[in-house]
């Protein structure tokens, strides 16, 4: 379902925008094969997740961003939606300097195409 993939990436990306403290930081986006897998990673040098946070963070209506419109529902879909493909998401974070978002994804070959 490529809505549902567009729906994932939108909003990891959304996430990670609103995190940036200033224009001088980014946020980057790769993609491959590894372990059999599609991967795509979402980096950002962003605010980061506090440890003490970590836990919670795929909870429905768990957010930090409640004051500016957040729903809490971000990760807990972005999650859903992963595993719905049979899929896996990590995230590393480190406070102050930055979030690694990585999915992997299962690929089908059917006659010698994705």
């Amino acid at each position: 379902n490529v809505q549902k993939l567009e729906q994932l990436i939108i909003n990891l990306l959304m996430n990670a925008l609103q995190l940036l403290p200033n224009r001088q930081r980014g946020v980057f986006i790769s993609t491959g094969l590894k372990l059999n897998k599609v991967y795509i990673e979402i980096n950002d040098e962003g605010a980061g997740i506090p440890k003490s946070i970590m836990p919670y963070i795929y909870e429905p209506f768990f957010s930090t961003k409640y004051s500016s419109g957040g729903s809490g529902l971000g990760l807990y879909l972005s999650k859903s939606i992963v595993e719905d493909f049979g899929g896996e998401i990590s995230i590393h974070s480190e406070e102050y300097k930055g979030t690694t978002v990585t999915i992997y994804l299962p690929y089908f070959l059917e006659n010698g195409k994705f």
